[in-house]
């Protein structure tokens, strides 16, 4: 009888807690990842906004100078070849006809190319007019909320289906943004002549495709409802805007502006001044600690294109006691470009009193470029003073 043979079971040797822990760490991420897919697909708008967000930050840092010249020839040829898509696009809705062969699948993208050639253009202007807006102003408050609404328009479906209504007044402002520092880059001054003259050639820009577009259509009526009437009216708006003083003033934009107790040139430029207490948020003293002979110094430093020559002007108002500003004075600077560092000028006030003042940058044509508010106080020490040291 043969001897009996045990079996031992073999036994998986248990896994370290390390790898459980991985496991299920990669199972969670997994859930997660399924559901925010699921919570995106219920919910698309959220990825377009979230793309756009990322497109406006990526511009901000590559849109370096307004004045580059390769960065005008492609908004340029943009703008030339939305108004030629948008005039093929008015013909094929129209006739109905469907191209075919090669030029059929190359029109059948147009919805995306136009999509894509506004979003490029509207991201290039929400930066320019956001570099050249003041937070405290009406431009910030109106303009930009009023710009960031056309590019909402231009991604939400609903608004892209209205076809050549959406897309003709969005050009029409797209061509009026273009020009309207387009001509100040080539002029080298800011004018309010300019501005309307920019809104003259993108006028006639509108007429003239609605020109060619009666070469498509018999039916007038639908061509100008369609096509002209929206784009006078982004222009009449435009020009309230801009001399109700909410326009952005570009291709100009303030780079910095402080307040000093001293200003000093050796190597660079030295600027003194006394802080009251830890007010990390003030551009140098805001708070200002008056002795008597100091010196209430604003400096900035102001961008300008290349080939700009033009005079700004820096208004001091003080607050009286009924609350009331009143302007004490308006002095004029000449502004000219200094390389992409930007152009440096101050302006100082000898005779003040104690309270709240505020100092005003206007450009040529009156639009705000920059302010700041400052409290004067009177100190009474006679202690020695350090001042912290700020080199621009």
């Amino acid at each position: 009888m043969e001897p009996e043979t045990k079996v031992e079971a073999q036994t998986e040797p248990a896994r370290p807690r390390f790898f459980k822990r991985i496991q299920k760490t990669a199972f969670s991420i997994k859930s997660t990842y399924a559901n925010g897919r699921a919570w995106l697909k219920r919910r698309p708008w959220v990825l377009d906004a979230g793309f756009f967000f990322l497109g406006f930050c990526f511009d901000l840092l590559l849109l370096k100078s307004i004045d580059s010249v390769p960065m005008l020839l492609q908004q340029g040829s943009y703008v030339a070849l939305l108004a030629v898509l948008i005039l093929l696009d008015h013909h094929y809705c129209l006739t109905k006809v469907v191209p075919k062969r090669w030029w059929g699948r190359l029109l059948s993208r147009r919805d995306w190319v136009i999509h894509f050639l506004f979003g490029s253009l509207f991201n290039a202007f929400f930066v320019f007019y956001f570099r050249a807006s003041v937070v405290s102003s009406l431009s910030f408050l109106i303009f930009i909320p009023f710009l960031a609404v056309l590019l909402a328009l231009n991604e939400l479906p609903l608004f892209r289906n209205l076809g050549p209504l959406m897309r003709m007044a969005l050009w029409s402002f797209t061509c009026t943004s273009f020009w309207a520092y387009l001509l100040p880059l080539l002029l080298g001054f800011l004018s309010a002549w300019l501005f309307v003259l920019a809104v003259f050639l993108s006028t006639a820009s509108v007429l003239g495709l609605w020109y060619l577009s009666m070469h498509f259509t018999d039916d007038a009526k639908w061509n100008f409802w369609r096509a002209v009437a929206p784009s006078l009216g982004i222009q009449l708006l435009l020009l309230l805007l801009y001399f109700s003083g909410v326009v952005p003033p570009v291709p100009l934009s303030l780079k910095w502006i402080g307040v000093y107790h001293d200003v000093r040139k050796a190597d660079g430029t030295e600027l003194l001044f006394l802080r009251d207490g830890f007010r990390f948020w003030e551009h140098g003293a805001q708070t200002f600690l008056a002795r008597p002979k100091d010196k209430l110094n604003v400096w900035m430093r102001i961008f300008a294109p290349k080939r700009f020559k033009d005079n700004i002007y820096v208004a001091w108002h003080h607050k009286n006691a009924q609350g009331q500003w009143i302007q004490t004075d308006h002095i004029q600077l000449q502004l000219r470009h200094s390389g992409q560092t930007g152009w440096t000028g101050h302006t100082y006030k000898a005779n003040y009193a104690p309270g709240e003042w505020k100092v005003e940058v206007l450009t040529a044509d009156a639009r705000l470029l920059g302010n700041i508010g400052i409290e004067v106080l009177p100190d009474s020490s006679t202690q020695p003073r350090e001042f912290s040291l700020d080199k621009r």
